[in-house]
């Protein structure tokens, strides 16, 4: 019981230190696609409309 303890609470915190140290790049690499599809937009239409994406990490 008190080993399944420990693997529940520790399994989050492994979960939590992975996001944490992964949250940068994966924040560079959304940008990234930002902005390719933000020039891809651009270059099909006449005029580029410059709207700001709603759905951004935190």
């Amino acid at each position: 019981f008190i080993n399944n303890s420990i693997q529940f609470s520790i399994i989050p915190h492994i979960f939590y230190v992975l996001f944490r140290s992964v949250q940068p790049f994966w924040s560079v690499f959304y940008k990234s696609i930002n902005s390719i599809i933000e020039m891809l937009r651009c270059s099909n239409k006449r005029r580029c409309q410059l709207e700001p994406m709603t759905s951004e990490l935190p």
